[in-house]
């Protein structure tokens, strides 16, 4: 038996009884009366879980209880955003830039005078990008439980981690950061998580001033090859990157165009109102 969620789903299921499966972004827990079992789905370093433990812990410093207030009843996880868009034409370009954020959610923590600066300091000298931003993203984790009997499905379920809220502020604090760099440029052309990018160099003093001011540490990267094709759904905007093997290679973004999504949105709601 292999450890794919089908396949160990299908697996329990033929023995027609009742048992619950528990699903998040790394583990399968199948749970009977008399036993658990539980598979990796998706390997994670023990580094991962380490600093999540050292993060959860300086959170829950006394110093934290009214920020931690304030922000539990602030924030809105619907106003989380991930993009921004500033030229919608078509067009091609030999050379852009993208300004980066380095550690960006890590950093927001910081900022927010959640974590020590020897927590920060270990994520940072400790782990890998991808590994660091699993442990922030464990903030935000969420627990899928399946309930079946006799080999039906009966009954779903979703436990979410207490501090998702935290994690859905410092999304919001990065984005706000990337709103304000958006602003002061003159040629943007869009930016995506915590990379904003533009074909005037100008803009990119201005965009690492805005990051310094708000104690953002960063990257300039050079691009070449830029073409924006917009779509109707999606704006595609592809370009080749320098990679630390010394050679250029293509990246492709697919943003949602939201002047046409919402109008999609709309006429959808429209249609189930009226039917």
């Amino acid at each position: 038996m292999t450890n794919s969620v089908s396949d160990i789903l299908a697996y329990y299921k033929s023995f027609n009884t009742t048992f619950k499966v528990a699903l998040t972004k790394s583990t399968t827990t199948v749970e009977f009366k008399n036993l658990k079992e539980r598979f990796m789905t998706n390997q994670m370093s023990i580094m991962v879980f380490v600093a999540y433990n050292k993060i959860v812990k300086d959170v829950n410093l006394e110093k934290n209880e009214d920020l931690l207030l304030d922000m539990k009843c602030s924030v809105i996880e619907a106003n989380n955003n991930y993009y921004g868009v500033g030229l919608f034409k078509p067009f091609t370009v030999d050379k852009l830039y993208c300004v980066d954020i380095n550690s960006a959610y890590l950093q927001s923590l910081f900022n927010l005078g959640l974590i020590e600066p020897i927590t920060f300091n270990f994520c940072q000298s400790k782990l890998k990008k991808l590994d660091r931003l699993k442990a922030v993203g464990m903030l935000a984790r969420q627990k899928h439980i399946y309930t079946y009997e006799k080999g039906k499905l009966a009954d779903i379920d979703t436990k979410t981690c207490e501090y998702r809220f935290i994690f859905n502020a410092i999304i919001q604090m990065v984005n706000e950061v990337m709103r304000i760099a958006e602003s002061v440029c003159t040629d943007y052309i869009f930016y995506w998580v915590d990379g904003i990018y533009t074909h005037n160099f100008k803009d990119v003093q201005r965009i690492c001033d805005v990051f310094k001011q708000n104690n953002f540490e960063y990257k300039v990267k050079e691009l070449r090859n830029f073409v924006n094709s917009p779509k109707y759904s999606h704006l595609s905007y592809c370009f080749e990157e320098l990679e630390s093997d010394g050679e250029y290679h293509p990246k492709k973004f697919n943003i949602p165009n939201f002047k046409t999504m919402s109008e999609i949105n709309r006429n959808s709601k429209e249609v189930l109102e009226t039917n």
